[in-house]
């Protein structure tokens, strides 16, 4: 075979490309791909040219890493767990300004404090009732409807830490009515305050009136939510 005779086949068949040598191990893969190794990156990338098996495994470990990067952090998901659960409570209550007309008629109208604040009340007047109810509560400290309604007031008011006070103080007082347990629940929900919600709904179930059902059936919702 003459020079030109070998000229013309190196033209036609390409040269074949170098061994590539051992293999890197998993963990060089795993390195090369996150960038740790910057000084051996050329030799791989030498290596991953000629070899088949370590290009589909560098490909897979790369995609892993970068999925792992994408996942929030343990911290980010408590903080998403948090918040999904807190609006839920939000808007798990069913709090509502209560007739005044209901407590008035147990007799409250005997102390002219709490008859005008119940007064403003009716009339949709919170500012000067809240003042009046808090004159109220000291009238009569086996009253809880003085504190019960101030508590609403400033629930109402968005005066979430204070109106669950007093409504905590209504129910220190007169422990067996039900509303009084119920409306305190619903303003824990709005605190975000579920195991307090869910422990004065499990009191207000077990005491006759109205709520009783209504009581039983958000429990069951509530504690659901909270085993999860």
């Amino acid at each position: 075979m003459t020079p030109a005779d070998r000229d013309l086949l190196r033209d036609v068949v390409p040269p074949r490309p170098s061994e590539p040598g051992p293999c890197p191990t998993a963990d060089d893969l795993v390195a090369h791909a996150r960038g740790e190794t910057p000084e051996r990156s050329a030799l791989l990338d030498r290596h991953l040219e000629s070899c088949a098996p370590c290009v589909l495994a560098f490909e897979t470990i790369r995609d892993d890493i970068a999925s792992a990067d994408a996942l929030p952090t343990a911290a980010s998901l408590r903080r998403v767990v948090t918040t999904s659960l807190g609006q839920w409570l939000r808007e798990l209550s069913e709090f509502e300004l209560p007739e005044a007309p209901l407590v008035a008629a147990r007799g409250a109208g005997d102390d002219d404090a709490l008859e005008e604040a119940l007064s403003h009340y009716r009339d949709g007047r919170l500012s000067p009732a809240i003042e009046l109810f808090r004159r109220a509560t000291s009238e009569d400290e086996a009253d809880g409807s003085a504190p019960y309604f101030l508590g609403t007031c400033l629930v109402e008011r968005r005066d979430l830490l204070e109106g669950v006070d007093w409504l905590r103080e209504a129910t220190r007082r007169e422990p067996r009515l039900a509303e009084y347990r119920w409306q305190l629940a619903q303003a824990l929900l709005l605190l975000e305050q579920g195991e307090d919600a869910r422990d004065e709904l499990r009191r207000c179930a077990r005491l006759p009136g109205a709520r009783r059902d209504a009581a039983r059936e958000m429990l069951a919702r509530l504690e659901s939510r909270l085993d999860i």
